[in-house]
């Protein structure tokens, strides 16, 4: 963090707190999007590590694994895998709201801002929201973020549970 220069009015001083606290918040907007972003990816990864290993596991019909029998292999591995996917879920849930926080104090900064003559860059003046760019105000992302852990602890559940009553 860089100190913010003396300028020689109050005004000035003041724009440039705000410019300073713009770029900061920019910077930790950013940092969370890319935190999310890194915990979905990360999740997508052990899910498919996991899948892959239950797939090699049935394909040998690897009955005696370290001496324990098959159902139990897969029921504990989709237990695992929801286990694993509903403790991204819940890390990603907050971190979305954490970016909505962060989003939202740039937009008061940006308020704020417009009475030094700023524009808005964050979210368009209401008015010239139409019926069609309803998702200008809200990414619809936030729901892909936080229903793939969701999806994927459901499917792992199912396995478990399909396993339990089909497999045996």
């Amino acid at each position: 963090v860089k100190p913010v220069p003396q300028a020689s009015t109050a005004v000035e001083s003041e724009v440039d707190i705000l410019v300073h606290q713009l770029y900061v918040g920019t910077d930790l907007y950013l940092h969370e999007d890319r935190l999310n972003w890194q915990k979905l990816n990360n999740l997508l990864y052990v899910n498919v590590a996991m899948g892959a290993m239950t797939g090699f596991i049935l394909e040998r019909d690897l009955n005696a694994l370290q001496g324990l029998p098959l159902p139990f292999l897969v029921v504990m591995i989709g237990i695992l895998g929801c286990l694993v996917s509903l403790g991204f879920g819940i890390a990603i849930w907050f971190g979305t709201f954490y970016l909505q926080n962060r989003k939202q104090a740039l937009l008061s900064l940006e308020e704020h801002m417009q009475a030094f003559g700023a524009y808005r860059l964050l979210r368009p003046r209401i008015e010239t929201i139409t019926r069609h760019s309803r998702f200008q105000r809200q990414s619809p992302t936030v729901w892909v973020l936080r229903g793939l852990p969701i999806l994927l602890a459901s499917l792992w559940l199912i396995v478990a549970v399909g396993y339990v009553l089909v497999g045996t």
